[in-house]
């Protein structure tokens, strides 16, 4: 680990100490490192300090913890959502929409500097990995509008890894349960969406035709702030629980006993609830995204909703609750997959690998 002396924190493994963030942008200080591949968490910036990198002889090696969505002439939706789902107001959305604009005219003339910044981050970097094929072709396309195709020979695929915990715990049996884990007070991780889904769901299986593998699911709901928008729920439906934020051990023995992860997201970079619940057995139920696309891979590890909507979100889950009741679900199978790809080791294989071929 190399980082500033005012960020040192408590690492387990060896740690170099340099005076300042300015340092991570000197040569000098590379060379004096002289580490034969440097791994960094870029988000598609950096730039400063991975030329530094380059030009003392160390290999790149950039986590991109990314969709591979940026760009505003690239991917204009998604640009929007961003910055719309923060805004309160009829004034505050007007402002937003005069700021897209700008970026979007920017982004099309290749005159905004923080896509700038994403090319030199790229150009930078000997491998830019992100999690999933979509994502790659998401940020494709963004390298085809700058004008810079040729870089994308530098991506790479690589999954977040998850800790040891989640690759070794023994699986219990399953049971008819669902978890979703967020921040739930920030717009990313739409609550509203997911409550609207859940009672909509809810409502559904209470039908005595109901299919028996929704009339009997528990939802648990894991993070901070979720009183505020499941909480009504919550107190008219025992099948749900609100767990609040917990150890890792915990959110770990209840994913290993559920069946399906759940997410609302608007947007998502991964996220590593997701590995966390695949290596543990689980399956994923989503909004179209393209990590989510990448992991749920056309069916195999889960169900993709074909749009955001809570009727969708809510019959996606249903489809996957009843694949699980007709057994065509295998948790050893699906948690033997995942933890060879998202091990700590498989992680670091697959992220050295990347400079050989």
């Amino acid at each position: 680990m190399v980082t500033p002396r005012e960020l040192a924190g408590t690492f387990g493994g060896a740690t170099v100490l340099v005076p300042d963030g300015e340092s991570m942008q000197k040569v000098s200080t590379w060379r004096e490192i002289a580490a034969d591949v440097a791994l960094a968490v870029t988000w598609h910036r950096l730039s400063p300090m991975l030329e530094a990198i380059t030009a003392a002889g160390t290999r790149v090696l950039a986590l991109a913890d990314s969709d591979g969505q940026v760009g505003f002439a690239a991917h204009p939706r998604v640009s929007w959502i961003r910055i719309a789902s923060r805004m309160t107001s009829a004034r505050e959305r007007f402002r937003a929409l005069r700021y897209f604009f700008r970026r979007y005219a920017a982004s099309r003339q290749r005159r905004d500097p923080e896509e700038h910044e994403f090319v030199a981050s790229t150009r930078a970097s000997h491998r830019v990995f992100l999690g999933s094929g979509p994502a790659i072709g998401a940020f494709e396309r963004f390298l085809g509008q700058q004008r810079v195709p040729e870089l994308a020979a530098r991506l790479r695929e690589v999954p977040f890894a998850v800790p040891d915990l989640f690759c070794v715990q023994p699986l219990p049996p399953k049971i008819d349960q669902a978890v979703a884990i967020g921040r739930w007070s920030d717009p990313q991780k739409d609550a509203p969406l997911l409550a609207a889904a859940l009672e909509t769901y809810f409502r559904a299986s209470r039908d005595s035709r109901a299919p028996r593998a929704s009339r009997e699911t528990r939802v648990v709901i894991f993070g901070a702030d979720a009183e505020a928008t499941f909480g009504g729920l919550a107190a008219r439906e025992p099948r749900l629980e609100l767990a609040g934020i917990q150890e890792p051990d915990v959110v770990s023995t209840t994913l290993a006993r559920s069946r399906v992860a759940l997410f609302s997201s608007r947007w998502e970079t991964g996220p590593h609830a997701a590995t966390e619940a695949l290596a543990l057995g689980a399956t994923l139920v989503a909004p179209p995204m393209p990590n989510f696309e990448g992991m749920i891979d056309r069916g195999a590890f889960g169900t993709l909703a074909s749009e955001r909507s809570p009727q969708v979100l809510a019959a996606a889950l249903g489809r996957e609750m009843a694949l699980w009741e007709s057994g065509a679900r295998d948790a050893g199978a699906i948690a033997a997959h995942w933890r060879a790809r998202v091990s700590p080791r498989a992680v670091c294989h697959t992220l050295l690998a990347g400079l050989a071929d």
